[in-house]
């Protein structure tokens, strides 16, 4: 449920953009989606990103606290290892690993990771593409984005710093 001041500075901030475009569109906010609709063209619905969606499959409910540990802590091992093994073959990078988080710092800026044991997640922060929350998908044995994106914590890395991880867990 939204509160009444994101509300309305959402519906600010799409009044700024539709005043700017050229069709002269209208956009209501109703219900968590965005409905534009065009100035004598027919209404066309864009989903609205809503965190509550996404957050049902990937809530890791069935997920004992023992599971989650034995899980997360050898994700963050597996993560480790490969960083420390690229910051060996790289100039300018260092990895740190210590009470649960790991941080890792590149000419791009600093990655943390960090196990959350309440909501049974690892978190990550990145400065390229920014922060993450990750739960344990078990269909597919993957750390997956909880927002929506879809995107595993596997993936992430690989794409963002070249490295690959371990199917150790």
């Amino acid at each position: 449920m939204m509160t009444s001041t994101l509300r309305h500075f959402v519906s600010r901030a799409a009044s700024a953009i539709v005043k700017s475009s050229a069709t002269r569109a209208t956009v209501l906010l109703s219900r968590g989606t965005l409905h534009p609709v065009p100035h004598r063209q027919r209404s066309i619905n864009v989903p609205f990103r809503s965190f509550h969606q996404s957050v049902a499959r990937y809530s890791n409910a069935g997920l004992t606290a023992p599971e989650y540990a034995k899980l997360s802590d050898a994700t963050m091992e597996a993560v480790y290892e490969a960083l420390d093994l690229y910051a060996e073959e790289h100039d300018g990078v260092d990895v740190d690993y210590s009470s649960g988080v790991i941080t890792f710092v590149t000419a791009t800026g600093t990655y943390v990771f960090n196990k959350q044991p309440p909501n049974k997640q690892i978190w990550l922060s990145s400065p390229v593409s920014g922060p993450f929350q990750y739960a344990f998908d078990r269909e597919t044995k993957e750390w997956v984005d909880i927002r929506g994106s879809g995107d595993t914590l596997k993936g992430l890395v690989s794409r963002e710093i070249g490295v690959e991880i371990s199917d150790e867990f």
